[in-house]
């Protein structure tokens, strides 16, 4: 009983900080303007599809972890953890190849707008690269779960939102920084151009 009240514990600390991540992104690509918030919310939507099918062999994953680890059996553990590498190494790199050649024409499913297509594809590399740098923390997820030892997960799921906060912070420290910039490269321009008006006038007249 304590051990399935910990999991649901740690189930619910990582599901939070997923959701928060979620809501925060959502969040600051609305700040960016709607055109960007639209093509953020269909890469997401794809992001998501390559999700799914991940987490299918997750589970997959989690069944036969978990079968290994009430047998204590060893070779079962170690052919699965093989195994689960091998098809989600092999079925991501078919993903992203598949999402670089038709990257455009499924995005097209979306939207028929041309500013958010236009946008989406811009960035679409970042879904493209998602199934080889993804696949390897949902085998986990999978492989944690059925040993049904969560903490990991969860930790982990609490460092990545404290970087992303940190790393969402950093940027806008910067943006703030180039905003309060451009008065001062406005008055360097207007230095300049008033140098240049009076060397005219003194020097060359």
């Amino acid at each position: 009983m304590k051990k399935m009240f910990s999991m649901n514990r740690d189930f619910f600390i990582r599901t939070i900080c997923l959701v928060t991540t979620f809501t925060l992104f959502t969040s600051l690509s609305s700040k960016l303007g709607v055109s960007v918030l639209a093509a953020n919310t269909i890469l997401f939507q794809m992001h998501l599809i390559f999700a799914y099918i991940f987490d299918g062999l997750a589970n997959a994953s989690s069944i036969l972890i978990g079968n290994a680890k009430g047998k204590k059996d060893l070779a079962l553990y170690q052919q699965t953890m093989k195994l689960s590498f091998h098809w989600n190494l092999g079925i991501s790199i078919g993903l992203g190849l598949f999402f670089v050649l038709f990257d455009e024409k499924l995005l097209q499913y979306f939207t028929n707008i041309d500013e958010v297509l236009a946008l989406a594809i811009d960035y679409s590399i970042w879904i493209a690269i998602y199934p080889l740098v993804g696949f390897w923390g949902l085998i986990l997820n999978g492989v944690f779960t059925g040993a049904t030892d969560f903490a990991p997960i969860r930790n982990s799921l609490v460092y990545a939102l404290l970087i992303f906060l940190i790393a969402t912070w950093l940027f806008i420290m910067v943006s703030i920084y180039f905003i309060f910039s451009r008065p001062f490269c406005f008055l360097r321009d207007v230095y300049r151009k008033t140098k240049t008006y009076f060397y005219r006038v003194i020097v060359l007249d």
